[in-house]
């Protein structure tokens, strides 16, 4: 599910736009999820409270109380990497914002070809760094880099991710350990995967995560863990 926000203060266009996209998704057979603000404050506490609670932001560079580039700057200071497109009503704007790295900037009235290309744009890039999975009644997208730990037990694989969300997946560990870039995950034992990001530390046998769960290392790949924590490390 790829979820959107639109902040902006013109209730006609959150109007028109939310149309727009609607029919941009629908005609790329994206599933996806919508919210529209009027008050920047109230999305950047959102954002502070749930930083990947959205996987784009729309954002008007004129608002009534702060502007779409200083709530970029804030929503970016707190680490959050978020795609941002800026929206505007003149080319005046559109050289102001880039060390926020947003995804594009878009005219009003928002041509639609436009949109869609730097929906889409967005799109791709998140797929690049997430991983959608497909159960017999629902579909989950999540984020590689929210990914702490993989267990499987009794043929169902438990993916936990870093704000304690887990989701479950019929699938072989061995399978879904190939999705992952192999330089930022290591096979920790014949039922576990680590992130090599959550590792705190490492004794025989145990790995100690950043949120203080143990998981167990096996004799097997405990120097294989070990090489690939260090090799790692050197790469920060």
């Amino acid at each position: 599910m790829y979820r959107i926000a639109i902040c902006d203060d013109e209730n006609l266009f959150l109007n028109s736009i939310s149309k727009q996209i609607e029919q941009i998704m629908n005609l790329n057979n994206i599933e996806y999820t919508l919210n529209v603000y009027t008050d920047a404050d109230i999305l950047f506490e959102q954002l502070k409270n749930q930083p990947d609670k959205y996987d784009l932001l729309l954002l008007d560079i004129i608002l009534d109380k702060k502007n779409g580039i200083e709530l970029a700057s804030s929503i970016r200071a707190q680490e959050n990497s978020v795609s941002i497109i800026f929206i505007t009503n003149s080319e005046d704007f559109m050289l102001q914002g880039y060390e926020v790295e947003p995804s594009g900037y878009l005219l009003k009235p928002v041509d639609n070809e436009k949109l869609e290309s730097a929906i889409i744009k967005a799109y791709k890039k998140s797929k690049h760094n997430s991983i959608v999975v497909n159960n017999n009644s629902s579909t989950s997208m999540f984020m590689i880099s929210d990914i702490m730990y993989i267990e499987i037990l009794n043929k169902t694989l438990t993916v936990h991710l870093s704000d304690d969300r887990i989701v479950e997946v019929k699938m072989p560990l061995n399978k879904f350990y190939q999705k992952l870039p192999p330089d930022k995950f290591v096979q920790c034992h014949r039922c576990y995967v680590v992130s090599l990001s959550s590792i705190f530390s490492i004794k025989r046998y145990e790995i100690l995560l950043n949120n203080h769960k143990k998981i167990p290392v096996s004799k097997r790949h405990y120097n294989d863990v070990q090489k690939a924590l260090l090799q790692w490390a050197t790469l920060l």
